[in-house]
C-alpha cells in the first residue's frame, strides 16, 4: 500500500514537473515572438522616419509611398497577443512586413545611403534575426516536450499545443 502511494506520488510529482517545463518552454517563444513584433515596430518607425526626412529629394515617390501605404496597411491588419492561438498567421504577415521593409530600404539605399540610419536599421535588423532564432530553438524544444511520450499525455491534459516555427529566415536575411 505505501509503495503504491509512493508511487503515485512520484508519478503526480514528475507530470507537475514536465508540465511546468512546458509551460517555461511555450512562454519563452511567445516572449520571443513579443520581442520580434518590437523590433519590426521599431524597423518600421525607423523606414517610416527615414522616409519622411528623403520627401523633398524622392525620385521614385509613388513607388515607395505605395510600398509605405501596403506596409501600413499589413500592420494595421494584424494585432500580436500573447496568448493568440493563429501563431502561424501571425507569422506569415511578420515575413511579409520583412519583405516590404527589406525592399523600402533596397530603393533609399540606391538613393541615398544615409551610413547611421543604415547601421540603426542593421542592428535591429540583426536584432530580430536573433530573436527569430531563439523563437525556432524554443519552439523545437517545446514541440519536442509535446510530442514525446509523457509529454504528449500531459499536453492533451492541459491543452498545450505544437507551436509553429519560422519556416525560412526572415527575408531581410536574404539581403545581405
Amino acid at each position: 500500500m505505501l509503495g503504491l502511494v509512493l508511487g503515485s506520488s512520484l508519478i503526480i510529482i514528475l507530470s507537475y514537473l514536465w508540465y511546468a517545463g512546458l509551460v517555461r518552454k511555450r512562454q519563452l517563444a511567445l516572449e520571443a515572438l513579443g520581442t520580434i513584433n518590437d523590433k519590426l515596430a521599431q524597423r518600421t518607425a525607423l523606414v517610416h522616419e527615414y522616409a519622411d526626412s528623403l520627401k523633398s529629394q524622392r525620385e521614385h515617390q509613388q513607388e515607395q509611398q505605395a510600398l509605405l501605404a501596403k506596409l501600413d496597411a499589413l500592420q494595421a491588419s494584424y494585432q500580436w497577443q500573447p496568448d493568440a492561438s493563429n501563431i502561424a498567421s501571425f507569422l506569415e504577415s511578420w515575413l511579409s512586413v520583412d519583405i516590404l521593409l527589406t525592399e523600402l530600404v533596397a530603393s533609399f539605399n540606391h538613393l541615398d545611403p544615409n551610413d547611421s540610419w543604415l547601421e540603426s536599421y542593421t542592428e535591429l535588423k540583426e536584432n530580430c534575426l536573433t530573436a527569430q532564432r531563439f523563437y525556432n530553438h524554443a519552439v523545437d524544444e517545446l514541440n519536442l516536450g509535446v510530442t514525446s511520450f509523457p509529454g504528449s499525455i500531459i499536453a492533451n491534459l492541459t491543452h498545450i499545443k505544437v507551436m509553429p516555427c519560422f519556416q525560412q529566415e526572415l527575408a531581410s536575411h536574404s539581403e545581405d
